[in-house]
């Protein structure tokens, strides 16, 4: 495979000033893939079309990631509300994760992608179930980055499960409830070491985040293209990280822009780097 052109990560100049915003690509990328219906009506196809483009897309848009260095890519594949569509929708929908995972393992092992399942495991059906399992299980030792579909997934859902954990090792004494903070909520989320999500794409111009990656998307920036999900290519996401890169991340800080001069940096409370949540403060700039 020839060596992908690399997009111009460098944010725009804010103001005439030169920018000093960090060109690192996102950590962790989450994609809400939604439009596929629509795309499919537009056209004049069934809906199990619209859905069987809208996995084609993925294998470009997985590779663009990682050839630029994104740690984590998660897709939203099948929500705990989606079983309210007919059963042949589900189905179909269903019966395409496990073709794409099936189809993809192979090439996955070759570039040394990992791939994570993260969703309730006890509804999808034996036969979507052992596949994702497998598929974990086969390259839960790979180092590259990191696929992620969310099948059965509700962030509400996550958050529910986790509290029932805890509470069950409460009851037997295994924690103190006085003590659980953040980290002992990640321990027990679908997927523990999944980083929190720094870049949030849901395409077809719906600006809502459905339920998806409730805990992990707390500070994740937003990117809402119109595109329909079947016709999202490389570009567009070339273009979501552009936008990304350009943008002050500052949880709860001061930009650098607007702190005064002569201002130490002890005094600047809650600056801090891309991914670290730790002693957050409620000050709003």
């Amino acid at each position: 495979m020839s060596n992908p052109v690399r997009p111009n990560l460098v944010p725009t100049p804010r103001n005439g000033s030169s920018a000093a915003s960090n060109d690192a690509p996102p950590r962790h990328i989450g994609i809400i893939m939604d439009g596929n219906g629509r795309w499919a009506v537009r056209h004049g196809l069934l809906r199990r079309q619209g859905h069987r483009r809208g996995f084609s897309r993925l294998p470009a848009v997985i590779d663009t990631a990682a050839d630029l260095g994104v740690s984590w890519l998660s897709f939203y594949c099948w929500s705990t509300e989606n079983w309210n569509r007919p059963v042949a929708e589900q189905c179909c929908v269903l019966g395409l994760i496990r073709q794409f995972v099936h189809t993809q393992l192979p090439y996955w092992q070759d570039r040394g992608l990992r791939f994570a399942w993260s969703g309730r495991r006890d509804r999808v059906g034996h036969q979507v179930h052992d596949q994702l399992v497998s598929a974990e299980r086969v390259t839960a030792n790979n180092s590259g980055m990191t696929v992620c579909l969310c099948v059965d997934y509700g962030g509400h859902v996550e958050l529910a499960h986790a509290v029932c954990e805890l509470a069950r090792h409460a009851a037997a004494g295994r924690l103190n409830p006085a003590r659980i903070d953040e980290k002992h909520i990640r321990t027990f989320l679908y997927q523990p070491d999944m980083p929190d999500v720094d870049l949030l794409i849901r395409t077809s111009g719906e600006q809502r985040v459905s339920n998806f990656l409730t805990w992990q998307s707390a500070y994740a920036e937003m990117s809402f293209p119109s595109t329909l999900w079947p016709d999202f290519s490389p570009s567009h996401l070339h273009q979501a990280i552009r936008e990304y890169v350009d943008r002050d991340r500052r949880y709860g800080g001061l930009s650098a822009a607007v702190i005064p001069q002569g201002t130490t940096k002890d005094v600047v409370v809650g600056t801090r780097t891309s991914g670290s949540r730790d002693d957050e403060t409620s000050v709003t700039a």
